[in-house]
Parts: structure tokens; C-alpha cells; sequence
């Protein structure tokens, strides 16, 4: 939304709610979808959709095969791909802040569930194969969360010509200090659950060896033929 509001192309105090729309998994149960709005009110996110003002900006975690058949050929895709000993990490923090997971639900259970693919949206490793066979589509754009984090301009510059439009070089420098892990955590306040640590890497810290090995197998055998993504684990 920063480069359409840079462009002009979203008026500087235009509501997000107007333009974008969140589409994810009705937690705990990951039958049905839901949206989440600025304003608390919850519709069909597919007939919602219509209603927001052009340029429309969904984000959802959702795999290819629920969204593929309500995709159009016009609409612009960008995929943000994080390697799963980071996601494991953050996701863990996540649901454990939104008292989503049962209390006997420790960090050791919880990575086992992950491994098992046994928590909403299912396994990272399907989830990956699912969208893999359209990853070079004109219309999909895949980016890393770890190079945003070791340049954020290049992958603003990056998306704007994805999205056609030009942009000069201080608005790059002006989209990309926006949205900063830390503005953007200044922005949410103090203890907001979206905000953890905003660095690649964690999962040195918090994997005991033996889960490091588990999850390298993990890597190599639900992943296997997928060696051109090249995901990146962090310093």
C-alpha cells in the first residue's frame, strides 16, 4: 500500500480498510474463511471483495489450490516465501500470544505438531509444493523474507516494477524507511502479537540440536526438487 500511496494512487488518509482485505483460516478450525477488517465486521470474503476501491490489496496465507480458482489472469501475485525453522519459531510466539494453543501445548509439542503439519493451514511443505509449480507464471512474483531484511529498497524497487510503476529513487528511499521492522513495530505499539523479533536467524536460539537435525531432514526430503528457491536461514 506504500507504493500506491506514494505513486498517488491511494490518497495519503484513505482508511487501509478501503483497499485491502485480509483473507485467512477461521482459527482454531480450519474449515471455512474469514476476513479480518479494520472495523471489526466480518462478510464474504469473496463478495467483499468487490466492494473495495481500486487498486484491491488481499493478503492471506492461504495456499494456491483454495485461491487459484478465484484468481483472475490480471490479478498480480507477490509471494513471500520464510525458511520453516524461522516459521516454526515465529508461528509458535504468534499463537502462543493469541492464546490459540492449549496450555499443555509446549514449544516441543508444538514443533512436533509442525513437523506433522498438524496446525491451521496444515504443512508448510505442502503448502510450499501446491504453490512451486507456478512460481515462474508472469503474474507471481516470489520474494524472501531474509533479503527484505538485508535490503529493503532493492525489493521495493523490486515490486514496483512488478507492479508497473515508476518510482524515483527518494521514493524508494521513503517506502522503504516506512516499513522498517522497527517503524512498523512503533507504528503497532508495544507488545502488538504481528511484531516478535523482525530478524532472520532466530531459530539458532530457540532449536535444540536435535530439532535442527529433525527439521534439516524435514527440509530434504518434503522439499526435494524445490533447490531453486533457495531459501536463506539468517546469520
Amino acid at each position: 500500500m506504500s507504493i500506491y500511496k506514494e505513486k498517488g494512487l491511494i490518497a495519503p488518509d484513505v482508511l487501509p480498510v478501503a483497499h485491502a482485505l485480509d483473507i485467512e483460516m477461521k482459527p482454531p478450525s480450519s474449515l471455512g474463511l474469514g476476513i479480518r477488517r479494520a472495523d471489526n465486521t466480518s462478510k464474504d470474503p469473496l463478495v467483499h471483495i468487490t466492494s473495495l476501491q481500486s487498486p484491491r490489496i488481499l493478503k492471506t496465507h492461504l495456499s494456491w489450490d483454495i485461491l487459484s480458482s478465484n484468481i483472475g489472469a490480471k490479478a498480480k501475485i507477490i509471494h513471500c516465501i520464510r525458511n520453516p525453522k524461522d516459521v516454526v519459531c515465529s508461528y509458535y510466539s504468534f499463537l502462543h500470544k493469541l492464546k490459540l494453543l492449549t496450555p499443555d501445548t509446549t514449544w516441543n509439542r508444538f514443533f512436533d505438531y509442525f513437523i506433522n503439519g498438524n496446525v491451521l493451514y496444515g504443512s508448510y511443505t505442502s503448502y510450499m509444493r501446491k504453490w512451486y509449480p507456478y512460481r515462474n507464471l508472469a503474474n507471481v512474483l516470489n520474494i524472501q523474507f531474509e533479503d527484505m531484511k538485508e535490503n529493503l529498497e532493492n525489493n521495493v524497487r523490486e515490486i514496483a516494477q512488478f507492479l508497473d510503476i515508476k518510482l524515483t529513487k527518494e521514493q524508494i528511499r521513503r517506502i522503504s524507511n516506512a516499513n522498517t521492522f522497527d517503524h512498523k513495530k512503533q507504528e503497532a505499539g508495544k507488545g502488538h502479537v504481528l511484531y516478535r523479533l523482525g530478524k532472520s536467524g532466530g531459530w539458532r536460539s530457540q532449536l535444540t540440536v536435535e530439532q535442527n537435525e529433525i527439521m534439516d531432514m524435514y527440509i530434504k526430503t518434503e522439499l526435494d526438487g524445490m533447490d531453486d528457491l533457495k531459501l536463506k536461514y539468517g546469520d
